[in-house]
């Protein structure tokens, strides 16, 4: 299975078909951010693609903002999806949550994440399930400014559902985290120490911390040590004819499926906008295709003119 994880900064301002892209991509699951589209711009172009099922995330806060999709190529299509982060799956008995309603649907509410879950047809796994979640995580700039008791606890609500995830599948976390890890994922990363002190940097490291429930970096795993592998430049500063930039995009992929991991790519060439592609391929994972997927919300999923 060859997922594919990409920023593309807006579906309707990409010079290609979104179908050729995935093509080119060679991705049997292709996850992209930062849509910026609503159900009422939604093409046909965009939303049916040959050979794939698409499933949409909407900013409820505000048009044209935040949005997350996944294409999924038939015969991987998911038992479920949903574009909550806090609503339960049909496979899970009752969540909670550590902060009020109140603030989880604002959480919930930008378009942020999309939850495919998939069941599994390998016999002996330790778990029949493998869980899918596209995110485009809030960042905070001078135009965000405020925004970081926002982005922590979107971040914590994160981890709990995670968890809560794994006690039933496995778990893959991708997309757009909007965190540099490591010195070595920032071309300016400053002061070491106030660099590696930041919350929502420990909050990364954190998950990714070998133990029980932790994340692996797919990419990380495999090319520890390569510098410069950015996957987010500034394009108004021709940034990325310089390689200045930044990797905060990521396959985060459950470290039980370690031994499954064949290959992670950072696709730096892959033009389209501010962001590259970034890829990873699990092999040994079969998924049991599901005919009419079960969804918690009608938005993720879209027919249009009684296509499917």
């Amino acid at each position: 299975m060859k997922i594919v994880s990409w920023n593309v900064n807006g579906l309707r301002s990409l010079k290609k078909k979104i179908g050729v892209i995935i093509t080119e991509l060679e991705a049997d699951v292709a996850c992209f951010q930062e849509t910026k589209i609503t159900k009422e711009l939604m093409t046909e172009e965009l939303a049916i693609v040959d050979g794939y099922r698409s499933y949409f995330s909407y900013s409820r806060a505000r048009a044209g903002y935040s949005g997350v999709v996944i294409y999924c190529r038939r015969g991987l299509q998911p038992e479920h999806a949903t574009d909550s982060l806090i609503t339960k799956l049909d496979s899970e008995d009752d969540l909670s949550f550590s902060l009020p309603a109140d603030t989880l649907k604002c959480l919930d509410n930008e378009g942020r994440t999309l939850i495919a879950q998939f069941r599994l047809q390998d016999e002996g796994k330790e778990k029949s399930l493998l869980t899918l979640i596209n995110l485009y995580c809030p960042c905070v700039t001078g135009e965000t400014e405020g925004r970081e008791l926002f982005r922590l606890q979107f971040l914590q609500t994160l981890e709990e559902r995670i968890k809560q995830l794994q006690k039933i599948s496995y778990v893959i976390v991708l997309g757009d985290i909007n965190i540099s890890h490591k010195v070595i994922d920032s071309c300016d990363p400053g002061d070491t120490e106030e660099f590696l002190s930041q919350p929502h940097r420990q909050w990364l490291d954190k998950m990714l911390t070998p133990g029980p429930g932790a994340l692996i970096d797919t990419y990380r795993v495999l090319h520890p040590c390569t510098k410069y592998a950015y996957t987010c430049w500034n394009t108004k500063l021709n940034a990325r004819q310089t390689n200045f930039g930044t990797r905060i995009d990521y396959i985060l992929l459950d470290g039980r499926l370690r031994e499954h991991l064949k290959s992670a790519e950072v696709m730096a060439k892959y033009m389209g906008s501010d962001h590259c592609p970034v890829q990873a391929e699990i092999t040994n994972i079969n998924v049991k295709p599901s005919v009419k997927p079960r969804l918690s919300v009608v938005a993720t999923y879209l027919r249009l003119n009684n296509r499917s």
